[in-house]
């Protein structure tokens, strides 16, 4: 038997993949643009990060014990979203067209969800990718956790500002009945407080406000030393060195008076020191009503337990590999990025695995659709050699227009609008008509039903219900061969297609 025949067979079955490859892609892309899988998938893996393996992608409901934690947990998803750092990702397409057919099609996906938006109350759709840094920040910033850290840090740097200037005006307390040395206190106490409240408006950081208030502490004893011989100068000086003793660098001041975000995040979980603090200094808000103030208690109170757990585990790892506290939020902000790039490179995967079982689906679809049996085609190429050669004239053409780029991926969108004209001129052996679907389900030389006897080519023979029953069988299997085909992905059929063209072209010059 000749070699050539069944390499032409072959090249015209996996041309005809190829082609419904290209469109199943495209049905795919569409539903997926559409329903926003990839938005709805990011969303899901979020929740489940932050639930922290305890049930955050299933409903509510499926276990009394965790649904509290489920609904606290897509709340936070929701406020995350609703972060402007996140929702500025979001782009939709305008347009009245672009806009009905996305409410259309989001009212299908509502019926599948009970009208619940994955993207909260307020959104109907999310981005379908999220940078790491983008979503670090956008937590820290929706947990509040960056303003905890400076609320106690303030509170911690006005205890230290009093007791400074509570050990200044114990030195000098023989003297304050003298004005100017009055003076010279009072205005020391002033520019404190202005440095305070400078740290607290965000203005300097914590290292550069007590520069300052090392720089003034040291004028403050040198204008006392100027203008007095008295020896409480000394005091000073000591009380200086001690307090601010390490060159400059401030690192053991700043530690004593920074808290470290995991002594924050434990505090929050287990209701320790650090945890008064925070109320005692949002307490210190002029008014309950303070907005500041209610931002920050919702974000102590409905931070989740599984969130806190997760960030507490991340922030101990962030202990253990530094200890300069001035880069311990930072590092603490690259260690939430390592967490979400490794849940969503689980993600991927899952998502790659729920693809391809979309792609299975819509690839059986297609082939029930147009009726693509593959055992059929198989025969009918067999069978039809002007068929047969017109197919692989046509995938020769394909893949000369089309040579693969080194390194690069199929440009599928191309590939498929060199192909649409061809389908024109070819009669792919597929479709529902009355000729083709008798001989597929009765192939020669068995009769096809007839209106009457004369009908039916004197030659033929009625097949037994075995052989009846046996044929739309394997016309089954034959449309879910084609839709596991079709599953495979136009990229794998075109560099396929491409490998047997080559043996068909060497073929031709060793017969030649």
């Amino acid at each position: 038997m000749q070699l050539s025949p069944i390499v032409d067979i072959a090249i015209g079955l996996l041309f005809i993949y190829l082609i419904f490859s290209l469109l199943a892609s495209e049905l795919q892309e569409i539903l997926a643009t559409l329903l926003q899988w990839r938005a709805v998938h990011l969303k899901r893996t979020i929740e489940q990060l932050l639930a922290g393996g305890a049930g955050g992608d299933r409903d509510v409901g499926a276990d009394p014990r965790v649904d509290q934690q489920i609904a606290e947990v897509r709340q936070l998803a929701d406020r995350l979203y609703e972060n402007p750092i996140v929702s500025t990702l979001n782009y939709e397409a305008r347009g009245l067209l672009a806009g009905i057919f996305r409410k259309s099609f989001r009212a299908i996906a509502g019926l599948f969800t009970l009208g619940r938006s994955p993207f909260g109350s307020n959104n109907t759709s999310g981005p379908s990718y999220i940078p790491s840094s983008t979503f670090s920040d956008a937590l820290l910033s929706t947990l509040h956790l960056p303003e905890l850290v400076h609320l106690v840090s303030t509170k911690r740097l006005k205890h230290f500002k009093a007791q400074l200037f509570g050990s200044v005006h114990k030195s000098l307390s023989a003297h304050l009945g003298q004005a100017a040395i009055a003076q010279f206190i009072a205005r020391f106490e002033e520019r404190l407080t202005l440095i305070v409240e400078d740290y607290e408006a965000q203005k300097f950081t914590l290292a550069a406000t007590l520069g300052r208030m090392d720089a003034l502490f040291g004028r403050f004893i040198e204008v006392i030393e100027s203008r007095t011989d008295y020896g409480e100068v000394e005091d000073l000086k000591v009380l200086r060195g001690d307090l601010f003793e390490d060159g400059g660098e401030y690192g053991i001041l700043s530690a004593s008076l920074r808290p470290s975000v995991e002594e924050v995040l434990s505090a929050l979980r287990t209701k320790g020191e650090a945890y008064q603090e925070l109320l005692n200094a949002l307490a210190a808000f002029a008014t309950p009503e303070d907005p500041t103030r209610q931002t920050l208690e919702r974000a102590i109170a409905k931070l989740p337990n599984s969130v806190q757990d997760s960030l507490l585990s991340l922030a101990q790892r962030v202990r253990r590999k530094t200890t300069a506290v001035q880069n311990d939020l930072m590092d603490f902000q690259m260690e939430v990025e390592a967490w979400y790039n490794r849940a969503q490179e689980r993600a991927a995967g899952v998502y790659r695995r729920n693809a391809r079982g979309i792609s299975l689906l819509i690839g059986i679809a297609i082939a029930i659709t147009v009726n693509a049996d593959t055992f059929h085609m198989i025969h009918s190429l067999s069978a039809d050699r002007v068929l047969r050669g017109a197919i692989v004239s046509a995938a020769e053409q394909t893949v000369t227009n089309n040579p693969p780029a080194p390194g690069q991926p199929l440009d599928a969108d191309a590939l498929r609008r060199q192909v649409d004209p061809l389908l024109d001129e070819l009669g792919l052996p597929i479709g529902w008509t009355g000729d083709r679907l008798q001989k597929q389900l009765y192939p020669a030389p068995y009769c096809p039903p007839a209106a009457s006897e004369t009908a039916a080519p004197a030659d033929c023979q009625q097949p037994s219900f075995a052989l009846w029953l046996w044929i739309r069988v394997r016309v089954v299997f034959g449309w879910i061969v084609t839709g596991v085909a079709i599953s495979m992905g136009a990229p794998f059929w075109f560099d396929l297609l491409g490998k047997i063209m080559k043996v068909r072209s060497i073929g031709k010059k060793t017969e030649s």
